[in-house]
């Protein structure tokens, strides 16, 4: 390189940007934080951000630069605002297709009051099914896909497990099975909407309570940290999700559930995180498994 211009080593994606760049420096004297694209030598691409400043050495005008690589960021960046077109259009699909799915169904459930063969019943019930279940998938979407605006009470984590407890029990999935709360030996007050986090603790303890036979237990505990952190763990003894599953359980439209969508958790996991919460998810075959929420403490008023 020595001896070499950065136009003799194509540097440059754009020689005009290094005109741009020394018109600049001449008069300003530097430049900070400019984005460019830059060459490899394979002649990859790659977007940087640039700052240099002009420098004096041995009486001769030199520039002195840093170059940061930034390619991934930016790379991340557009791809975040993909994902952010693609929610608005699933969002949009979705109200669509809710009203005249609304219609059909209204129309099936008509068809129910005519005295109609067996064979045409079978067909219809199995029409109403596929239907309520197309209309709860399309619930679910637009729950996942909108942002997610919160109703914040102080709340007492203790209190509000122990008054869900017996809606909790009656839940068909809680058939038969055993639920046990072990409240913490102090208040674990958070901030919290109730709605949303009722929401979260139905869907994790439905879930435990599928994964168990009947007759077994899921034991739902609540612990309070010296650092200011309440932790609610569920947890259940079925057999042990695979390790190479874990990762993907709060994923969108993943599920091992055959009539499943993959919508429950991942929906769990962003109402958890607009709590400023953590979700975790942890299985072995001695232990069985367990979900472990952390949400900070309501701070302490001044």
């Amino acid at each position: 390189m020595i001896n070499q211009t950065a136009l003799d080593l194509r540097l440059w994606a754009a020689p005009r940007d290094r005109q741009q760049m020394i018109q600049t420096i001449r008069d300003r004297g530097f430049i900070r934080n400019q984005e460019y694209q830059f060459l490899t030598r394979a002649q990859a691409v790659r977007t940087v951000l640039y700052s240099a400043e002009q420098i004096s050495i041995n009486s001769q005008d030199c520039i002195l630069s840093v170059i940061s690589d930034i390619t991934e960021r930016k790379q991340a960046e557009a791809a975040v605002a993909r994902l952010a077109e693609i929610g608005e259009l699933a969002a949009m699909i979705v109200h669509e297709v809710r009203n005249p799915l609304t219609t059909v169904l209204m129309g099936l459930s008509s068809f129910k009051r005519l005295n109609l063969p067996e064979r045409a019943q079978m067909r219809l019930a199995f029409a109403l099914e596929e239907s309520e279940r197309l209309q709860r998938l399309l619930n679910e979407i637009l729950l996942y896909a909108k942002e997610q605006t919160l109703a914040l009470d102080a709340l007492d984590l203790n209190g509000l497990l122990q008054e869900m407890l017996t809606s909790l029990l009656a839940m068909p999935s809680a058939s038969d099975r055993a639920i046990h709360l072990i409240p913490s030996e102090q208040p674990a007050i958070v901030l919290g909407d109730i709605d949303k986090l009722k929401q979260v603790f139905i869907n994790l303890i439905s879930n435990a309570c599928e994964a168990i036979a009947a007759g077994e237990r899921v034991t739902c505990q609540i612990e309070v940290t010296p650092r200011q952190q309440a932790i609610v763990r569920v947890h259940n003894g079925g057999e042990p999700i695979p390790l190479e599953v874990l990762p993907k359980l709060t994923q969108p439209f993943f599920t091992t559930k055959s009539s499943g969508n993959g919508l429950g958790l991942a929906i769990t996991k962003r109402i958890i995180e607009a709590h400023r919460g953590e979700l975790a998810i942890a299985s072995t075959c001695a232990g069985g498994t367990t979900v472990t929420i952390t949400f900070p403490l309501k701070p302490a008023q001044a």
